[in-house]
C-alpha cells in the first residue's frame, strides 16, 4: 500500500474529491451533495483524504463545533462522514488513526457517533467508546426546541483534562447546537 492523506478545509476540496465524497455521501447516509457554489458550511470543515496511490480510498472530516457541559461551553471537534470507498484493507483504521494522531496533537475533545455495530472498529482504533452515549447529547434547534437521537454509541478522544470522561462517568446531558454530526 502506498497511502498518502491529505488535511484540508472543505473549501480546498478539489471537484473529484468533491465528486466522491459526494457520491458516497449519497449513497450511504442519503446526503444532499455539497457545491462550491455560494456560501457552505462544508468549507469549514477539515478533511481527510486517503489515496492509494491516486485512489481516493477513505475519507473523515471533523467539524467545529460548541458543546455545553453543566453550562460550561468547550470548543471540539465533531467527528462526522467517516467512509471507506473500498472495505476491508484496513483503509478506514488508517485514516482514523491519522484523525486520532491530529485531533492529539491539538489537544481537543473530538466526538462522533455511531451504530452499535461499528463500536468495535473504532475501539480497535484508539477510540473510546460511551455506550450509548448518544442518548445524552441533546441538540437546541433554531426555535430553541430540545432535540433528543437516540441509539447509538459515542466515540471520542478526550486530551483536555478529561472533560469528557469526568461527563460520562457523572452521566451529564451535553447540549449543542449544531444538527446531528
Amino acid at each position: 500500500m502506498d497511502l498518502q492523506t491529505s488535511i484540508k478545509s472543505g473549501k480546498e476540496l478539489t471537484s473529484e474529491e468533491l465528486e466522491v465524497v459526494n457520491f458516497w455521501r449519497e449513497k450511504e447516509f442519503n446526503k444532499e451533495p455539497w457545491s462550491h457554489d455560494g456560501i457552505n458550511y462544508f468549507h469549514r470543515n477539515l478533511f481527510f483524504i486517503v489515496r492509494d496511490s491516486e485512489q481516493i480510498v477513505s475519507f473523515g472530516m471533523l467539524i467545529p463545533i460548541d458543546i455545553f457541559i453543566d453550562k460550561q461551553k468547550y470548543s471540539i471537534d465533531g467527528i462526522a462522514t467517516i467512509f471507506s470507498t473500498i472495505r476491508g484493507k484496513g483503509y478506514g483504521k488508517y485514516l482514523m488513526e491519522r484523525m486520532k494522531e491530529y485531533i492529539i496533537s491539538r489537544d481537543k475533545i473530538a466526538i462522533g457517533f455511531c451504530e452499535n455495530k461499528n463500536t468495535e472498529f473504532y475501539k480497535k482504533c484508539g477510540y473510546g467508546i460511551w455506550k450509548n452515549g448518544i442518548d445524552n447529547f441533546i441538540y437546541i434547534d433554531e426555535n430553541n426546541n430540545e432535540v433528543k437521537d437516540e441509539g447509538g454509541d459515542t466515540l471520542y478522544i478526550d486530551n483536555s483534562e478529561q472533560t469528557l470522561e469526568n461527563a460520562i462517568q457523572s452521566d451529564k446531558l451535553i447540549y449543542h447546537y449544531f444538527p446531528h454530526w
